[in-house]
């Protein structure tokens, strides 16, 4: 009954409102590729996000993801949903809330939930996001904490940056350090890269890091941020997921 409990909160949400009162207002679609540089990990992910408005003020956001991750000898399937509750407070300032699930199977089924707070800032050609969160797994949780700037340059090239840290409940930690750039090639379609560094700290004093590298192409509809929030959820984690 859990996996299905974020599916039917949307149902109910959209579903539930006047057809008169929703309008699409945004969306994005993202095809992207990654790997490590000390690994033979690879991960191929196909996500996107619509957003639809009720008011001036009120909205959601709905998350949908396909990733494939692969090391050479097991393969990993993953599959994310989030739901984001929206508030809009002026037009350049949005609050949010957020829970969903990822599910996720290698010949055994797994469901991480997670859930937290959102909130987006945009102030001239420049904008802000932050998030907190919880992650759980069958007892085992985490906090997560995003915080990621980015600015436009020449109206077609964007370079963000970002921080995701990750702190599980058993001591140890993982913290994501990234840039990425989008560059617009003609209206609503685009390709991206980024670098990122990964890094886990463990309570007993081992320490790992290495080199995260991500291609892709996206297309946005509606707005031009297209989705208000980019996704949420521990594949990734955070801003790292595929989709921003």
């Amino acid at each position: 009954m859990k996996k299905v409990l974020v599916p039917a909160v949307v149902v109910g949400v959209i579903f539930g409102t006047s057809a008169a009162a929703q309008q699409i207002t945004g969306g994005e679609v993202e095809l992207s590729y990654q790997t490590y540089t000390d690994t033979d990990v690879d991960q191929i992910g196909l996500n996107g996000a619509i957003e639809v408005g009720f008011s001036r003020n009120l909205g959601v956001q709905a998350d949908l993801g396909f990733n494939s991750l692969s090391d050479g000898a097991d393969d990993v399937s993953i599959t994310n949903f989030t739901l984001h509750g929206l508030f809009h407070s002026s037009q350049t300032t949005s609050f949010g809330g957020y829970l969903g699930q990822n599910h996720l199977s290698n010949g055994t089924s797994e469901t991480v939930e997670h859930y937290g707070i959102e909130a987006g800032f945009e102030f001239g050609t420049s904008d802000l996001e932050i998030f907190l969160g919880q992650i759980s797994n069958s007892g085992e949780d985490a906090t997560e904490f995003g915080i990621e700037y980015g600015r436009m340059f020449m109206d077609a090239l964007e370079i963000t940056g970002a921080i995701d840290v990750v702190n599980f409940d058993g001591g140890v930690t993982t913290a994501r350090y990234g840039i990425r750039g989008d560059y617009e090639v003609r209206d609503g379609i685009g390709v991206f890269g980024g670098l990122s560094q990964v890094e886990a700290d463990t309570p007993f004093g081992g320490a790992t890091s290495e080199l995260n590298i991500v291609v892709g192409a996206t297309y946005t509809f509606g707005d031009e941020r297209g989705a208000t929030f980019g996704s949420r959820g521990s594949v990734g984690g955070g801003f790292f997921n595929i989709t921003r």
